[in-house]
């Protein structure tokens, strides 16, 4: 019996093609979707480049997922696979800082600062 004569002329699994494709198609994006939007080595060494610059000292650097919020608050566009940090920071006089920065694939380059507000101590 050869494979390809009953399963390409019965109707009853034509009809599941289309759900087939749709599956495999939704399966590749969420897989693509993790894949960039895991962190990278590079991300952080790039905060920790950009805190030395500024006479920053990291103490924490945390996952920020939320894309709506920055450009609900502030127009700033961003792809749904940018990865988000917030970093807080201390600064040689002792005051506190939380930067929220972003690296888009989409959009290849530097850093970008989202927002940047001072802490009380």
């Amino acid at each position: 019996m050869a494979l390809h004569g009953k399963w390409f002329t019965d109707k009853r699994s034509v009809k599941y093609a289309p759900l087939i494709v749709v599956l495999v198609l939704f399966a590749g994006a969420c897989y693509l979707d993790w894949k960039t939007s895991k962190p990278r080595k590079s991300d952080f060494d790039a905060i920790e480049a950009y805190a030395a610059a500024n006479g920053l000292t990291v103490s924490k650097i945390g996952e920020g997922g939320n894309h709506w919020r920055y450009w609900l608050g502030g127009h700033v566009l961003l792809s749904n696979i940018a990865r988000i940090y917030v970093v807080n920071a201390s600064t040689v006089d002792g005051g506190r800082r939380e930067i929220h920065v972003a690296f888009d694939p989409l959009r290849p380059g530097a850093l970008k600062i989202l927002q940047e507000k001072s802490l009380s101590s």
